[in-house]
Parts: structure tokens; sequence; C-alpha cells
């Protein structure tokens, strides 16, 4: 298990993404720092991106006087204020990896995501729904090269990884596929 744990905090390292996300996360708060502009990109303050599923009824909160407090507005995916992108990303079963204000809306209360540091708070579902496969194989993949290089505690004799196991463009590709 922990090797697998391991394999899988590299894998999202390696490809720009919060810890985790590649998993479901139930209900969560997480902040948020936006660079002015419409859109909200959901990434952490390391830069990793954050794969968001739902937001709890009214959970998308937002402090713009730097009071501390996130009583300012508070919206979700029903108000027209504001939508998740990519726009159909639920309908492929991918989650949202940003938020977009909706400056058109005739009473739009704003029209810019405020700059000050975690201003936003969102509390929702995290994560993918269901891990990809192809995700899991590639971790798999990780943790047993490890174990195979003997940081499992011993090298393994029986299953030695074989060059021609698992095809380098296949790697390739889902590495490319999941960077974030």
């Amino acid at each position: 298990d922990a090797l697998l744990e391991a394999a899988s905090r590299l894998f999202d390292r390696a490809h720009g993404v919060a810890p985790g996300m590649f998993a479901p996360i139930s209900s969560t708060a997480l902040k948020f720092t936006a660079t002015g502009g419409q859109t909200l990109y959901l990434r952490d303050t390391a830069g990793n991106q954050c794969f968001l599923r739902t937001i709890t009824t009214d959970k998308l909160e937002i402090d713009d006087d730097a009071d501390g407090s996130f009583d300012d507005y508070t919206w979700d995916l029903s108000d027209g204020w504001v939508r998740a992108l990519p726009e159909d990303a639920s309908a492929f079963g991918e989650p949202y990896t940003a938020i977009e204000l909706n400056p058109n809306h005739a009473s739009a209360p704003i029209t810019a995501w405020p700059t000050y540091k975690n201003s936003i708070q969102i509390t929702g579902t995290w994560g993918f729904a269901t891990t990809p496969v192809a995700v899991q194989m590639r971790v798999a993949d990780i943790a047993h090269a490890l174990s195979q290089r003997g940081y499992a505690g011993g090298y393994g004799s029986e299953e030695r990884l074989q060059p021609d196991g698992l095809p380098m463009w296949v790697m390739s590709l889902v590495d490319q596929t999941y960077n974030y």
C-alpha cells in the first residue's frame, strides 16, 4: 500500500496535479487565489491542478474586501453568475478545471475575480469520480518499477520488468494525456 501511495504521489507531482486528485475526494473546502479577470483556474498555491466535480449549494464563497470572511458572495453552479469549464466535462465523466464569471449577465454583481490571497473558497467534491484506468495502470507500473529496484525491502527475483512488456509510446501517451 505504501509503495502504491508513493507511486501515486510521484505521478501526481510529475503531472502537475494536486495530491490525490485522480481519485474521488468527498466534500472538502479548498481556497484559491485568482489573478483577476473572468476565469479562475483551479490551481493550488503551488500551481498544481485541482479537479472539481460539484460545488455544494452556495459554497463557492468569495471574500472581495479581504476581511477574512467569505460572506460577500455565495454561489454554486446553478447560479447564472458562474459556469464551470470545460463546459461539457461532466457529460464525459471528466472534472472541471476552471470557473468563469459570466459578465454578460445583465446584473452581474462582479465581473472579475478578486486578487487577494486565498480570496475564493470552494466546498464540493473534488478529483475524478473514478480514477482513469490508464492512470491506475501507470501508477501500478511505477510501483512495480520501484519494487523491482529494491524500494520495497528487496529486489524482486520472480518478475522483472520486460522491455517489451509495455511499449514506451503507450507510457508516453498516458503521461502526456494526464499532464496538466
